[in-house]
C-alpha cells in the first residue's frame, strides 16, 4: 500500500477559482452522465490528479530522450502503425484524410524514412492528435 506525504501549496486566488470551477463542472458532468464516478470531488483532488497527469507525461517523454541518455544520438522512429492497429484505422483510409501518398506513407509507417513536417502534422491531425508518447519513440544507438 501507498504511503501519503501531506504536501502544502499555495496558489493565487484567481488559480483557486478557476480551479474550483473545474472541479464544480467535472461534478455536475459525473453526477448527470456518470453517477458511478464521483461528483464530490474537491480542489484538493484535481491538484492531485494534475500532478500525476503531469508526471506521467514527463516520464512517457523517457521514450523520446531518456534521461541518462541526454545528448547522444538516437533516430526518432514512429509506432504510428501499432497506433493506428489499436484504433482500427487502415492505411487507406489514414492516406485519404492526411492527404499523404499512399506509398508515401506506407514508408513512414515502417520507419523507411523519416516525414516531412507537413506530413508529420497532417497524420497527427488525422489520427486526432495522439500523445506523442504514444506515437514517437527514440531509437537510442549502444554505446560502445
Amino acid at each position: 500500500m501507498d504511503e501519503f506525504i501531506k504536501v502544502d501549496c499555495f496558489f493565487k486566488k484567481s488559480t483557486y477559482e478557476q480551479m474550483k470551477k473545474v472541479v464544480e463542472f467535472e461534478n455536475s458532468k459525473n453526477a448527470i452522465f456518470k453517477p458511478e464516478r464521483s461528483s464530490n470531488n474537491e480542489v484538493s483532488d484535481f491538484v492531485n490528479g494534475c500532478v500525476v497527469t503531469y508526471l506521467k507525461r514527463i516520464y512517457g517523454q523517457d521514450n523520446f530522450v531518456p534521461f541518462d541518455h541526454i545528448g547522444n544520438s538516437g533516430k526518432l522512429k514512429n509506432k504510428i502503425k501499432d497506433y493506428m492497429e489499436r484504433k482500427g484505422i487502415k492505411q487507406k483510409e489514414l492516406s485519404t484524410i492526411a492527404q499523404v501518398d499512399e506509398s508515401n506513407l506506407s514508408r513512414i509507417l515502417n520507419n523507411k524514412s523519416q516525414p516531412s513536417l507537413d506530413n508529420f502534422l497532417r497524420i497527427w491531425t488525422a489520427l486526432d492528435c495522439p500523445p506523442l508518447e504514444e506515437i514517437l519513440y527514440r531509437e537510442i544507438e549502444n554505446e560502445q
